[in-house]
Parts: C-alpha cells; sequence; structure tokens
C-alpha cells in the first residue's frame, strides 16, 4: 500500500469483490425498495427491513468472494452499509438496476 493506494498485479479479486457486493447489492436492494416506496438509497436503508435485507445479501454473497489480498470482507460489508445509509450521498433508487433488466 502506497499512500492509501493498494498496488497488486491480480485485481480479479478486488473486481469480484466489487462486482458481487457493491455492484449486486445495488441491484438486489433497487427493486425491493422501489417497490416499498422509497425513491433515495439512504430513505431505503433507513427502513429497518430493507437494510436488514442487505446486510442478510452481503452476508450470502461474501461467501462466494474469493480472498481479496489486505481486505476484511466484514469490514467492507459494513462500509457498504455506512455508504448506502449516508444521507450526504443522494443515490437514486432507479439509477442502481441499470442494465439488471437485460
Amino acid at each position: 500500500i502506497v499512500d492509501n493506494v493498494l498496488l497488486t498485479e491480480d485485481v480479479m479479486p478486488y473486481e469480484k469483490m466489487k462486482v458481487r457486493l457493491l455492484n449486486g447489492s445495488h441491484s438486489a436492494l433497487s427493486y425491493l425498495s422501489y417497490l416499498a416506496g422509497h425513491r433515495d438509497v439512504d430513505h431505503a436503508l433507513a427502513n429497518k427491513d430493507v437494510h436488514d435485507f442487505v446486510k442478510m445479501y452481503l452476508s450470502e454473497v461474501a461467501q462466494t468472494v474469493p480472498a481479496v489480498p489486505g481486505i476484511d470482507l466484514e469490514w467492507y460489508q459494513a462500509k457498504l452499509l455506512k455508504r448506502f445509509s449516508n444521507p450526504n450521498i443522494k443515490d437514486q433508487i432507479q439509477r442502481l438496476p441499470a442494465g439488471g433488466a437485460s
């Protein structure tokens, strides 16, 4: 790690982590949240049912992520939940599933 940048010759585990946990949880929470009437990600995550669903989703999917050097997957999951819950990041539910139905 140099200046908080992790240099690696093999990006595959990091890509799988990002796609499966970040992108996957975005898609998973978007359908449920939109049907529940939520339009902003932070508002959706304020709903205990949505929050618990995303937390369980991350926990299950993390089991399919190969070992990621230098990354604690439990820390990464908690970081994602915190990020999704942040009211200062006004991410819209409708943006999340782009391409998910194709």
